[in-house]
């Protein structure tokens, strides 16, 4: 699941060029791919908090079980700050108004792009993420197009 970052990375660095480069009367659909793979990062945010929750509860059975003293966190550290990003970060684009803005987007691209190391330890991981990330892509702009949320579909009365 954590290659949800780095097709949404992948993905804005090919929607950038084609917005600048395609027909005004084709913007309106990247402009839905773009809300799309916004609402995905809502989506790993949700992921992510579920994978903190069961952390926690891994913690407190090993507590429960022995008296290990277990030091504190820095909430300073730079991988807490980029795990709390990755979390709470995706839940604006919750708001329409920033999921389908270019600027909010190429401004998490570029935390994403910090925070993010293109290290994969194998190919199999990379071909399954993909493919996951494909077919949970393609459910979820088709739902937004079934409950007509894409920007394009919005009437201009």
């Amino acid at each position: 699941m954590d290659i949800i970052p780095v097709i949404y990375i992948v993905l804005l660095i090919a929607l950038l060029p084609a917005y600048r480069l395609v027909a005004p009367s084709q913007k309106p659909f990247l402009t839905n791919i773009l809300g799309t793979a916004n609402l995905l990062l809502w989506f790993y945010a949700l992921y992510n908090i579920r994978r903190l929750i069961g952390l926690i509860q891994l913690i407190r059975s090993i507590r429960g079980a022995e008296t290990l003293e277990m030091p504190l966190i820095s909430w300073t550290d730079e991988f807490v700050l980029i795990q709390a990003g990755r979390t709470l970060l995706p839940f604006l684009m919750l708001f329409p108004a920033i999921r389908n803005n270019w600027w909010s987007s190429g401004a998490l691209f570029l935390f994403f792009l910090w925070s993010t190391g293109f290290i994969f330890n194998g190919w199999p991981e990379l071909i399954s993420g993909i493919a996951y990330t494909i077919s949970l892509y393609t459910a979820t702009y088709a739902l937004l197009w079934l409950l007509k949320m894409h920007p394009s579909q919005k009437s201009t009365r």
